[in-house]
């Protein structure tokens, strides 16, 4: 496992609470659960301020158009919130799955650059949208859109950490392969470690299960909104974007909807190709069984299968290739509704 990066993104996210502020930390300690409740309290007024700052807005709109656009401001919020509400229980799942990858492998290719990167480049370009937004219309940008720029920062950042680490699970389970090589006197450790390891999946799940769930709420629903107001009538997008404070918002709305489907795309093949290295390693172990006349081989295999590594979005599906088509589903089946019930109230 890399301990590096582990470390860099904890310097990183320990101030917002987005991470522990160690490895070695079981439990948040008193002040940071006081501070989780300040930065919970301010975060969500703040937000609620925005939603209300909007509520003028929200009735000029259609049902369907309103609905969308709430959905998306209370999905960031409740990311927000849940990861602060449950900062306890995210802390003990940090400290097991880092154990537990410890154990396993010790070392692994370094992404500490890249994550340094994404987040100087990531802050690099909030400071730019809130300059430029503030430039033009301070009082309305802060009313608006700041508190919702910032969570959207918070929920990129658990992404892009959540994607991190599945490449360090991706490792370890890698590096079970070529364990598996050196005969089967290494097998009862593979076995071992196969059990570790799906812990820490378990744990992975915990910590950033909901997250996706909410990230995947807010990304089709910004999306949709940007089907609604841009492809179904143009029209409306030509004249809004002749004003400057206006065109900031659609292109800003672009570049978060396009990183949004980049962070999602990457996580759920990464996910998919973690389980994808389990089957290798079961179908290694079917092999080496099949050459073998030890009686107890096919519980042996049941034990291992049992060991399968399973990714969920806080246990409501799972994430795998077929999430990506439920998704492209979900987004297609909903621009028909707003379809119809457009065409319905112009009728």
């Amino acid at each position: 496992m890399d301990v590096k990066t582990i470390d860099t993104i904890f310097q990183l996210g320990k101030f917002a609470l987005l991470t522990p502020k160690s490895r070695s930390e079981k439990t948040p300690s008193l002040g940071r659960k006081i501070y989780a409740f300040i930065l919970m309290v301010f975060l969500t007024v703040g937000a609620l301020v925005n939603i209300v700052c909007k509520i003028p807005h929200y009735q000029t709109l259609g049902l369907m158009q309103m609905v969308l656009r709430v959905l998306s401001d209370f999905s960031l919020l409740l990311s927000t919130v849940f990861a602060l509400v449950m900062v306890k229980t995210t802390t003990r799942g940090w400290y097991h799955l880092i154990r537990n990858l410890s154990q396993v492998c010790g070392s692994g290719t370094s992404r500490k650059t890249a994550f340094v990167a994404w987040f100087v480049s990531e802050t690099l370009i909030l400071i730019c949208m809130q300059v430029a937004f503030m430039r033009k219309a301070a009082f309305r940008f802060i009313q608006t859109h700041f508190f919702q720029i910032l969570q959207i920062f918070f929920i990129f950042f658990r992404a892009v950490t959540g994607i991190t680490v599945l490449h360090m699970v991706k490792q370890c389970y890698h590096s079970q392969k070529e364990i598996i090589r050196k005969g089967f006197e290494a097998l009862p450790s593979v076995e071992h470690n196969l059990l570790l390891l799906k812990e820490a999946v378990s744990c992975f799940n915990d910590i950033f299960g909901w997250n996706f769930f909410y990230f995947i709420i807010f990304g089709i629903c910004r999306t949709l909104v940007l089907i609604d107001d841009n492809v179904k009538s143009p029209k409306g997008m030509i004249t809004r974007v002749v004003y400057y404070n206006f065109s900031l918002e659609v292109l800003g709305g672009l570049v978060i909807l396009v990183k949004f489907w980049t962070y999602a795309l990457y996580f759920i093949m990464l996910a998919d190709k973690v389980v994808k290295e389990f089957d290798d390693i079961f179908a290694d172990f079917s092999e080496i069984f099949a050459r073998t006349t030890n009686n107890k081989k096919y519980s042996l295999l049941n034990e291992i299968e049992q060991c399968r590594p399973k990714f969920s979005a806080a246990r409501f599906y799972d994430i795998n290739k077929s999430t990506v088509f439920s998704i492209i589903s979900t987004v297609t089946t909903f621009v028909i509704i707003i379809l119809q019930f457009e065409l319905r109230v112009e009728f």
